[in-house]
């Protein structure tokens, strides 16, 4: 601990609020371990058929409200009075009156806090999206630090830096420690693509030789990580449609990690055996939901028209069609296209949400990455910290040891340069110093020396002994000043982008990102 250092820190994040509908797991029965994600199975299985019929129309409500044009037209013509003459129009078979809170302004007073009993359908819908989003964001304490300590703190790490990077934007980022791609490419094509999709080339196939190779990867994940292999999912810059095996390999990643894994699809129409098998799966399990991209409000209308609302209460609909309520970030494709004009329907941020490995079969890669705003060094809206390669299993296990040996310090050491995140801004105050960007401010104060610290750090240049050598003098012990720099290190506020030249530099034997920055 730091001797004679009182730290009063401060951490305002701009109010906002989304519900964490991205990025969840299912859980086969037959695959159940001790320790699960979250408990999803509890949210389901404690309410009755009748409460999971109301909350699956209470959910069509909103999609037709977000992502229909003319639902919102219809519904303004008869939002005062008689709501529900929409609804039935559109096969919603709950009132809306008897939720008006949930999208009326004139009734938001009476949501959350101000909840009267007369808003029972409102209430209740709030407290399950709740309970959604506690239970996904125990994503991000999946792992014990026990088995694999430096992952485990590198985790930590990522996890504090993405929250004060990107403030109320990082709500619904739950850092999975895996993604693998079982195709190369997509054939969708999204103009808006986040991670900069190439065009569909092939597909990894579960024949016998791939489905021993897997089983072996997904062996390998849990003997290195334990339950925090279970957050990993099955797709990045490809779309699980396009891989015609894609229900075996999640079948099998639940059995041997314990969790069938999410599933994002934006061509939930194009092999609908497949897309009912993956639903299916939920129905098994009473996991969490998976999700369906929506690109246009004709195949809103169309999933719809297809699957009942109840069969949807597993699926997110995610709103990405033109006239939806929605925006997007501006990274990957649509940062780097003529999208740039479409700022009403942008924000900065990030689509990705891996703190831990990107794994590409097809490719012989794993790449160490995490979130981070996209900017012109990282267009796609995530770092890439290593790349190793493997073509089979007992490489892919020494890929993974070579990115945690080379790519994740335990600590600080006395040669590492020392600087501030880019996105703070630094500035002296009486009793020590405030670092903020446009999402927060951190304030931290101390004795003097801490203020002289905080200067040193901040011109980006000095090493660790450097800043340890000039503040000695200045009433502090040696440990005093390393336990404050390490403090400041594992909170996420010094600068490890492995192309900033300090922390985390990237190893002579490692590509460089550069070529993957685009």
């Amino acid at each position: 601990s730091i001797k004679s250092v009182i730290y009063l820190i401060i951490f305002k994040i701009i109010n906002g609020f989304l519900f964490l509908f991205n990025l969840v797991n299912l859980m086969e029965k037959q695959f159940l371990h001790s320790q699960q994600i979250g408990g999803f199975s509890k949210i389901w299985n404690k309410r009755s058929h009748e409460e999971l019929r109301e909350l699956a129309h209470i959910k069509r409500f909103l999609e037709c409200l977000k992502g229909d044009p003319d639902f919102r037209e219809k519904l303004a013509k008869y939002v005062d009075d008689n709501p529900a003459h929409v609804a039935q129009e559109y096969g919603i078979e709950v009132d809306p009156a008897l939720f008006r809170p949930l999208f009326h302004a004139p009734y938001a007073q009476f949501r959350f806090e101000n909840a009267q009993s007369q808003w029972d359908l409102a209430n209740r819908w709030d407290i399950y999206c709740s309970e959604i989003s506690t239970a996904l964001n125990s994503m991000m304490t999946m792992g014990d630090s026990e088995i694999h300590p430096r992952f485990y703190k590198w985790r930590k790490r990522q996890i504090a830096r993405v929250g004060f990077e990107l403030g109320d934007g990082a709500f619904g980022i739950v850092h999975p420690i895996a993604a693998y791609e079982l195709s190369k490419g997509c054939s969708v094509g999204c103009w808006f693509c986040g991670v900069s999709a190439d065009s569909f080339k092939n597909y990894w196939e579960f024949n016998a030789e791939n489905e021993q190779r897997w089983r072996e990867i997904l062996s390998i994940m849990v003997q290195r990580f334990g339950d925090a292999a279970q957050t990993g999912f099955c797709y990045w810059a490809t779309d699980p449609s396009d891989n015609p095996d894609y229900v075996n390999f999640i079948k099998v990643h639940g059995e041997i990690t314990g969790f069938v894994p999410q599933t994002t699809t934006a061509a939930p129409l194009k092999n609908l055996e497949q897309t009912r098998e993956v639903l299916a799966l939920f129905d098994q399990t009473q996991g969490i939901w998976n999700r369906f991209s929506i690109l246009s409000v004709g195949q809103l209308r169309r999933v719809h028209a297809i699957f009942t609302a109840e069969e949807l209460l597993g699926v997110e609909l995610v709103l990405q069609n033109s006239g939806a309520m929605t925006s997007k970030y501006a990274t990957g494709r649509f940062n780097t296209q003529k999208n740039k004009k479409l700022t009403a329907e942008s924000k900065n941020g990030t689509v990705a949400c891996v703190s831990g490995f990107l794994v590409k079969p097809l490719e012989g890669t794993v790449e160490l990455i995490s979130p981070t705003p996209a900017t012109e060094k990282w267009l796609n809206g995530y770092r890439i910290y290593g790349i190793a390669h493997f073509t089979n299993a007992v490489e892919f296990a020494s890929a993974i040891d070579e990115l945690i040996e080379k790519c994740m310090p335990d600590s600080l050491v006395s040669s590492d340069k020392l600087a501030f995140r880019e996105d703070l801004n630094f500035e002296l105050e009486t009793n020590g110093f405030k670092l903020f960007n446009t999402k927060g401010h951190m304030n931290i104060q101390g004795d003097a020396w801490v203020k002289l610290a905080g200067q040193l750090i901040n011109t980006g240049n000095k090493t660790q002994a450097e800043i340890v050598a000039q503040i000695t003098p200045h009433q502090a012990t040696c440990a005093d000043i390393t336990n404050f720099l390490e403090d400041m290190f594992q909170a996420g506020f010094l600068n490890d982008d492995p192309v900033h030249g300090g922390i985390n530099v990237l190893n002579s034997n490692y590509e460089t990102t550069q070529n993957y920055k685009n």
